[in-house]
């Protein structure tokens, strides 16, 4: 349970991580891992930023491979294979065609060269290798695709993620099992360095309201696209570090478009790859590639952004979906150094940290780049630094948990993995936590409970959104509102008004993507 921040922070640690999306857990995980004593702070909540605002994959980057980064497509592929095998109840395989059309932006035998390479660099870590597939037998696996023109495809496999949010929350509880202070719900308004080149954090905890401050050795800004804002935070003055770019989606429900399959394929338009992806029941169609320069909390789809993904869909597939089948949009900052020159689709997608020290903040680094597959690849990389800033430690030992025996249900082990067991022990006892919540998603009602007590969920929206997939359903999980509302406040003592607030603050949040139809900007709208 997520107790007052003035009862659990410490005065001083020897790395403080800001930041709790996907990169910043997976930091402040591996530094936890290694033995030091490490705070991960998160102004909202764990995976709530650009990780929830993903296409959900966790691939290589075929598409790297145009553009000379090999050793990023290695690293990817290494770290494709890892997630495979660790999270098994979040990670799965997913085959994706790649139809090839008469004029189009990738000759059979380029695209078949870069594929090939593609599993070269795989080393066969577990996923097979690509096939090619005549005209003939692409129609036949695919009925939807677009007959006129088309030369064949290839089919190749690799990761997805349903729930990215779900990795990045449980990454930071893991942190927090090895030691590590993690809260979430809680600002840093304010960053300094004082006497002896300590930093000191000033810390606004939303829940209590409660300011206090910390001490750090080290602090690393893994805010994403919010980097240059807490920079500015930190009276930080120089060049941005970030020059993010939107990438958008939209969600289209399993009746309206007819697909059998995975696709990855370039754009008519412009050659750009865009994917579309079974999810949750529907169907994700993205990204656009578009320079995002205001708030990366105010990002969203704009009219042309969906225009966009609906007509290169409608131009691949046998489908004539409109505006009005989008279920909800989302939009994502991809944090992307800043290379104003730059096409949108050649910054590199490479991460580095960045230190600060000849800005008058020494022992502060900022992460510019990474991405959901490589987040493991970039905690040990600021293990590496900690190591050579500070000093080695002692790792700390931590106890792996079993599968347990068949007697755990499969939504327990689709929802808690190897912790499933663990789980399903607290709660074999209530049958009535053991049926779903909602009739379109797996997650029991035990999720509800679970989360407020061992994973720090304080407001019906980390539940729904982040903890579960309710809320992204075709449902959007409005309808079973309630319920977990009122088995929240059980557990955490909230009347009914307080109940009825977090439902309303739940449906503020599923705001942002739904209706989905796009606001029409009376702005000028840049391309995607």
């Amino acid at each position: 349970m997520r107790t007052p921040l003035k009862n659990v922070l410490r005065d001083h640690y020897e790395v403080a991580v800001i930041g709790g999306g996907i990169n910043g857990a997976g930091i402040a995980e591996a530094l936890a891992a290694a033995g030091y004593n490490v705070l991960l702070v998160e102004r909202h909540d764990f995976g709530s930023g650009t990780t929830s605002r993903s296409t959900r994959l966790v691939h290589g980057g075929l598409r790297y491979l145009e553009h000379g980064e090999f050793g990023l497509v290695y690293e990817s592929l290494r770290e494709r294979a890892a997630l495979l095998k660790l999270f098994p109840h979040l990670v799965k395989s997913i085959d994706l065609l790649l139809p090839l059309y008469e004029g189009g932006p990738y000759p059979r035998w380029k695209a078949r060269a870069g594929l090939a390479l593609y599993d070269l660099l795989a080393l066969g870590r577990g996923l097979a290798r690509h096939r090619s597939l005549s005209s003939q037998r692409s129609l036949a696996r695919e009925p939807a695709l677009e007959a006129a023109g088309l030369q064949g495809a290839l089919l190749f496999s690799d990761g997805q993620v349903d729930m990215a949010e779900r990795l990045a929350v449980e990454c930071a509880l893991s942190a927090g099992r090895r030691g590590a202070d993690v809260v979430n719900h809680a600002e840093v308004v304010k960053l300094a360095q004082v006497n002896n080149g300590v930093l000191r954090l000033s810390i606004q905890d939303a829940i209590t309201e409660d300011a206090l401050e910390v001490g750090a050795d080290v602090v690393i800004n893994a805010t994403g696209p919010w980097a240059d804002s807490l920079l500015r935070r930190a009276g930080v003055e120089r060049e941005p570090l970030i020059g993010g770019t939107r990438g958008s989606h939209i969600v289209v429900s399993a009746e309206r478009l007819e697909v059998s399959n995975a696709i990855y394929a370039p754009a008519k338009s412009d050659g750009r790859p865009f994917f579309v992806l079974p999810w949750l029941d529907m169907f994700l169609i993205g990204t656009t590639d578009v320079r995002q320069t205001g708030d990366p909390d105010e990002a969203r789809a704009t009219a042309a952004e969906t225009d966009y993904l609906l007509s290169e869909v409608n131009a691949l597939l046998k489908s004539d979906i409109s505006e009005a089948d989008i279920v909800y949009t989302y939009s994502g900052v991809r944090p992307l150094p800043y290379e104003p020159q730059e096409m949108e689709g050649a910054i590199t997608r490479r991460h580095f940290l960045v230190d600060h020290g000849a800005d008058g903040l020494p022992g502060v680094y900022s992460l510019v780049g990474g991405k959901l597959t490589t987040y493991r690849s970039v905690g040990q990389k600021a293990v590496r630094l900690i190591q050579r800033r500070i000093g080695e430690r002692w790792p700390a030992n931590v106890e792996s948990p079993t599968n347990g025996d068949g007697a755990t249900p499969n939504s327990f082990r689709r929802q808690w993995g190897a912790r499933a067991a663990e789980v399903h022990g607290r709660y074999c006892d209530r049958p009535e936590l053991l049926e779903r919540l909602c009739e379109h998603a797996p997650e029991p009602r035990a999720t509800v409970v679970e989360a407020v007590r061992e994973e720090l969920a304080t407001s019906l929206a980390d539940v729904l959104l982040r903890r579960t997939s309710i809320g992204w359903r075709i449902c959007g999980g409005d309808h079973v509102a309630d319920e977990a509302a009122s088995l929240m406040g059980r557990e955490l003592g909230w009347n009914a008004s307080r109940c009825h607030r977090e439902v309303e603050g739940f449906r503020h949040e599923v705001e942002r993507v739904r209706p989905g139809v796009p606001v029409r900007y009376s702005a000028a709208a840049t391309s995607p």
